[in-house]
């Protein structure tokens, strides 16, 4: 597979050219070969753009790439792990006539949150807890789960409407994600201020949009993230659950 964000996968959101290759097995040469691309099952999520493919002459025990590869765009709404179904109906000039079928997967990535860092170097208590009146930069890491589709080009942005905490700089940047790994966004902070009347034991909601290559999802509080901000009288943390 070739396009999309490069990974060779096909994922949700990505344009995806397909070159195909024939082999003849026979005892004579197979002329003017052409092929054009249908669906042995139909796909809701799966657009064809380029189906028809030229092979030319094919002599035996010999391989051919059609020209132009085969092409196809897929919906961002196709689920992981989505089974496209492929049909090639092939012909020569001779009037020979062959079916043959094949699938691809459709594979997209798993962000996860992993964890969240507060950097409140420089304030009146710098502890790696937001407190009450403070600002400080927040590094959250993200993990890819899936097995196969790089994440890539990643954007975020990092939402609240909690009255007592003010994002100062929602929107940072990751780096590609590959299967099973996990970045952080050291290079291009979040910015969070706490309000000078945060009560204790207070929980705040956020939520992590996510856009990217591949990818448009929502990370929030359903993912079990969580991190403490805040004092009580010089003491324990308040949490905040994301």
């Amino acid at each position: 597979m070739v396009g999309g964000n490069g990974d060779g996968v096909v994922s949700p959101f990505e344009t995806i050219d397909m070159p195909v290759t024939l082999t003849n097995i026979g005892e004579m040469t197979a002329n003017n070969v052409v092929s054009d691309l249908g669906f042995e099952v139909a796909n809701p999520y799966i657009t064809l753009i380029n189906t028809t493919s030229d092979f030319g002459d094919i002599l035996p025990d010999c391989s051919s790439e059609g020209v132009p590869p085969f092409s196809f765009s897929v919906a961002g709404s196709c689920p992981n792990g989505d089974t496209i179904k492929f049909e090639l109906d092939i012909s020569d000039s001779a009037g020979n006539n062959w079916i043959r079928t094949f699938y691809t997967v459709v594979w997209s990535p798993e962000l996860s949150f992993e964890g969240l860092i507060i950097d409140d170097t420089g304030e009146w208590r710098p502890n790696g807890i937001l407190n009450p009146d403070e600002t400080g930069d927040a590094v959250i890491s993200l993990k890819n789960s899936n097995a196969y589709a790089h994440a890539t080009g990643l954007n975020t942005v990092l939402r609240t409407n909690d009255s007592y905490i003010t994002i100062l700089d929602s929107i940072a940047a990751f780096a590609d994600i590959a299967p099973g790994q996990t970045v952080e966004n050291s290079s291009d902070v979040f910015v969070l201020q706490a309000s000078s009347s945060l009560p204790y034991d207070h929980q705040v909601d956020m939520e992590l949009h996510v856009t990217g290559d591949n990818i448009q999802d929502v990370i929030e509080q359903a993912t079990g993230m969580t991190f403490s901000i805040g004092t009580k009288s010089m003491g324990a943390p308040i949490l905040i659950r994301l």
